[in-house]
C-alpha cells in the first residue's frame, strides 16, 4: 500500500493558476485519491512535495501533509487491501491507532539525515537498534510505562566487553548511556502523537528516577583567547593543516558556528555584510538569525569559496561529510598538539563542538549579558522567561560579537 502526496499537474491549472493537491493511494494497480488543497507551481516543493512558505496556506497545509505521510506507518494502512478504506483512514474518517513504532522510527531518521541533522539521526538509530534487541517489534500502544521499565532493567542487567582480546573485561552499561536510549526513544514518541494526533499516554514519566546522574560539564572544553591568538599566528603549516586551522577559527568568527552549518553554508546566506543561518541540528523548529560578517571571516570565506550553490565547493554526500568530519577533528587535535596548546578546564580531545563552547565561554568571560549570547550563537529559546524578551538591537550584538573574537 502506497500514499503520496503531489500537485496534480495532469488535471490542468484552474483561473487563479492553482493545481490540485492531492492524496493518492494505491495498491496492486488499484488507486484512490482525493484533493486537499490547490497551490501554484512557485509556491511547491516539487521534489519534497510540501508547500513552500509563499503558500498562502502553509501553516495548516504543511502539518496536514505530514499527519498524512505519517499515517502510512499505521498498521491498518500496511494490512488492508483496500485502496478506498485507506483513503478514508488517511481523511480521519476511520481511526486506528496501531501504528509500528520500528516503520515510524526508521521514517523520522530518514527525515533527519535529510535535512543533515546526522547527529540526531545517529543517536535515533542506535537508541531503536537497541530496543529492538528487547522487543523485535513493537506498536505505539505497546509503549507503557511497565513496558520501559522491563526495556531499562534488560539494558542495567547487560554486560559489554572492552579491552585487547588477550585480557578482555565485562563492565555494567553506564546509566547515561541508558538514559541517552531513552531521551532518543521520549523524542520519537513525542513525535509519534504529534504527527498523528494520537493521546500521549506519557510513559516516560518516571521512568529516569532510578538512573541518577552527575551533573557535570563534562563535554565543555574549552579553549581560551591566548590559544585562538596561537591558532591565528600558526605558521609553518601544510596547506591541508592550515585548511583546518582556517575552518576552526571560521567557526569561532561566526559565533562558535556548529561545523554542520558551516560545511553546508550557501551563497545566499551572506548579504549586506551579514551571515544568515538556520542550526540544521534544530530541524523545523530552526529559526533564522544573522550574525556580522567582520573582515576576520570574510577573509578566509574568500580564501576557500567557490562557484555554485554552496560556499565551499567539498562533495556534500553524508558519508563524505562524516569522513571529512572525523579527519577534520583528527588534524585538529595533532595541531594543537603541535603547538603546544592547552585546552581548559583539563587537558582533553578537542572536538567540532569545542569551538562552539569556547565561543561561549569567552564571552560569559567578559561579562556580556547571557540573552546576548544566546542571539549570537542561534540558541532557541525555551523558557517562559526569554520567550518574552525583546531581542537585542543589531548594534549592541555585533558590538559583543566583536569583542570576543578580538
Amino acid at each position: 500500500m502506497k500514499v503520496s502526496v503531489v500537485l496534480f499537474k495532469s488535471d490542468g491549472k484552474g483561473s487563479d493558476n492553482t493545481y490540485p493537491i492531492k492524496v493518492v493511494v494505491s495498491h496492486k494497480a488499484k488507486k484512490a485519491r482525493s484533493t486537499i488543497s490547490r497551490s501554484q507551481l512557485i509556491d511547491w516543493d516539487s521534489e519534497n512535495n510540501v508547500p513552500l512558505i509563499t503558500h498562502p496556506g502553509y501553516d495548516y497545509l504543511y502539518p496536514e501533509i505530514l499527519t498524512i505521510r505519517a499515517k502510512v506507518f499505521d498498521r491498518f494502512v500496511r494490512e488492508s487491501e483496500n485502496v478506498n478504506h485507506v483513503l478514508e483512514f488517511i481523511k480521519g474518517i476511520t481511526q486506528n491507532t496501531q501504528i509500528d513504532f520500528y516503520v515510524f522510527a526508521q521514517k523520522r531518521i530518514e527525515f533527519m539525515t535529510l535535512q543533515n541533522r546526522l547527529g540526531n539521526a545517529s543517536v535515533y538509530s542506535t537508541a531503536i537498534g537497541e530496543l529492538k534487541k528487547y522487543a523485535p517489534t513493537l506498536y505505539f500502544d505497546d509503549l507503557t510505562g511497565a513496558f520501559l521499565e522491563g526495556f531499562k532493567e534488560f539494558k542495567k542487567s547487560q554486560l559489554v566487553a572492552y579491552g585487547p582480546e588477550e585480557d578482555l573485561r565485562y563492565k555494567k552499561i553506564k546509566n547515561s548511556t541508558i538514559a541517552n536510549y531513552l531521551r532518543a526513544l521520549r523524542a520519537i514518541y513525542n513525535q509519534c502523537v504529534k504527527l498523528n494526533g494520537l493521546v500521549n499516554g506519557y510513559p516516560f514519566k518516571g521512568v529516569f528516577s532510578d538512573i541518577p546522574l552527575k551533573k557535570r560539564r563534562v563535554n565543555n572544553v574549552y579553549l581560551d583567547k591566548v590559544a585562538i591568538k596561537t591558532l591565528e599566528n600558526a605558521t609553518g603549516l601544510t596547506t591541508a593543516k592550515q585548511r583546518v586551522v582556517d575552518l576552526c577559527l571560521l567557526q569561532f568568527y561566526l559565533c562558535g558556528l556548529d561545523f554542520v552549518d558551516l560545511f553546508y553554508l550557501k551563497h545566499e546566506q551572506l548579504a549586506n555584510e551579514r551571515v544568515y543561518i538556520t542550526r540544521i541540528k534544530l530541524g523545523e523548529k530552526g529559526e533564522v538569525f544573522d550574525v556580522k560578517l567582520f573582515e576576520k571571516a570574510k577573509r578566509l570565506i574568500d580564501k576557500y569559496a567557490t562557484p555554485g550553490e554552496y560556499v565551499f565547493g567539498w562533495d556534500k554526500d553524508r558519508d563524505k561529510y562524516r569522513g571529512f568530519r572525523r579527519n577534520y577533528a583528527r588534524d585538529l587535535n595533532l595541531i594543537i598538539e603541535h603547538l603546544q596548546i592547552k585546552t581548559l578546564p583539563k587537558p582533553a580531545t578537542v572536538a567540532t563542538k569545542t569551538i562552539r563552547h569556547s565561543f561561549a565561554t569567552i564571552a560569559k568571560f567578559l561579562f556580556i549579558e547571557v540573552d546576548v549570547i544566546r542571539e549570537l550563537m542561534g540558541h532557541e529559546r525555551t523558557d517562559i522567561d526569554t520567550v518574552y524578551k525583546d531581542t537585542y538591537p543589531e548594534k549592541t550584538r555585533d558590538e559583543a560579537h566583536f569583542r570576543i573574537i578580538e
